[in-house]
């Protein structure tokens, strides 16, 4: 494949795809190097489109000034390696630059590069980008950037045996140096997503003119402190999770300038993690908010947190209290076991905070309330019942269920 590539002289070829996996390599080796071309723009004067999977290019601003789409990298066994500086150089000559997806190519940083680098350079055509390496390179390459709030951004971050410190400042350390100019779309984010489980790290964006389906922003981070299904958890890594899922909640108040306009919020991970304090001084930023949906990880939780800092005052005059436009709330948790170990009663603690925030100023009635608890054995439908009637005068459209489910706890 070097050869023919290396040799060839096509000057009509619009398009490279290569696809390349070696068989013969040792699985004890971490399989075969990634390989890299070369690709002389005088040999290929007319393409335009390069697509490579377990392959990349050394880029030159000569190459790169032509090319609609650039794709390339290794998603599963070793890194390509690439020094990052020359890739960096080659940035501000992709103007036609339609999609660019680059992942796992570059070398792991021993040191900074130094220096707050140049300007943004605009790529006005980019529909699509996507860097998948370690924080520090991802922060270095969108920082040189400046992408059209209409691009489908996808950042993520690969980080493996690290202290836990540095999973938790990982995606800030991602976030490009001028978050304004690099990433406009930030201010006009309209639904925001946090999830952290045993499979999964991401902060979603969605901006006004988007459907829900489309995430136009993801922030993700791949480390060691995922599990697949197949494999054990353990308490450690539960608790790192934790921590790295708290540290989530209070940054995207920084990754979102826009958030005093964003309507929707979904939070999916470890709920017992997250303080009151923390809730409270996220949630106030929301004044916009409509939806709030809270998810336990493990459905074994319930935010009673959450809860009591819905009835925190909204400042400055505090006659109301925060989230004074919340419409629609959902929470999935446990039937009733608070941090403590002692039995609770989650829904009581649901019907006292919308009372309250009804007394207070918090909006009225909500539009939907949907409540859905976990538990070992079935609990007593009179009990859900009782606490349907008491919600009544609090939402239009109240659902209270219950899903028994022994062990591992999934929400369908």
């Amino acid at each position: 494949m070097r050869a023919l590539v290396g040799q060839a002289h096509m000057p009509m070829l619009q398009r490279i795809y290569v696809h390349y996996a070696d068989g013969t390599a040792s699985r004890a080796a971490g399989g075969a190097p990634p390989l890299v071309l070369d690709i002389t723009p005088g040999r290929f004067p007319s393409l335009q489109d390069i697509s490579l999977t377990g392959a990349a290019a050394a880029l030159t601003p000569s190459l790169a000034c032509p090319l609609r789409c650039l794709e390339m990298g290794n998603p599963k066994g070793p890194q390509v390696g690439l020094p990052l500086a020359p890739f960096l150089d080659c940035l501000a000559s992709f103007s036609r630059l339609e999609t660019l997806k680059v992942r796992r190519c570059f070398a792991v940083p021993t040191a900074p590069l130094g220096g707050p680098g140049a300007r943004p350079t605009l790529l006005p055509r980019l529909k699509d980008i996507r860097i998948q390496d370690h924080p520090s390179n991802v922060n270095q390459i969108i920082s040189r950037l400046a992408v059209p709030s209409s691009a489908k951004v996808n950042l993520s971050g690969e980080l493996q045996g690290a202290s836990l410190q540095q999973y938790c400042s990982a995606f800030m350390a991602m976030l490009p140096r001028d978050l304004g100019a690099c990433l406009p779309a930030l201010r006009s984010i309209a639904k925001i997503e946090v999830l952290c489980d045993r499979t999964e790290c991401a902060i979603l964006g969605t901006t006004h003119d988007q459907p829900d389906n489309h995430r136009q922003i993801t922030l993700e981070l791949f480390t060691d402190l995922l599990r697949d299904f197949n494999h054990e958890d353990d308490d450690a890594g539960q608790a790192a999770r934790g921590a790295l899922f708290h540290t989530m909640i209070q940054t995207i108040a920084y990754i979102f300038p826009g958030i005093p306009a964003a309507s929707r919020l979904k939070v999916f991970g470890p709920v017992n993690y997250i303080p009151l304090e923390t809730w409270g001084s996220v949630l106030v930023r929301f004044r916009s908010l409509r939806r709030l949906m809270v998810d336990d990880a493990t459905l074994r939780r319930f935010p009673y947190e959450l809860l009591n800092a819905l009835l925190s005052p909204l400042p400055p005059a505090n006659q109301t209290v925060i989230c004074p436009r919340l419409e629609e709330l959902e929470i999935f948790g446990d039937c009733g076991e608070d941090e403590d170990g002692e039995e609770g009663d989650p829904l009581r603690a649901l019907f006292e905070c919308l009372e309250r925030r009804k007394t207070h100023g918090g909006g009225g009635l909500l539009s939907k309330l949907n409540v859905e608890l976990f538990s070992d054995t079935i609990l007593e439908e009179e009990r859900l019942e009782r606490y349907r009637v008491r919600f009544a005068p609090l939402a239009l459209e109240c659902k209270v269920a219950n899903q028994v489910q022994n062990g591992l706890r999934i929400r369908d």
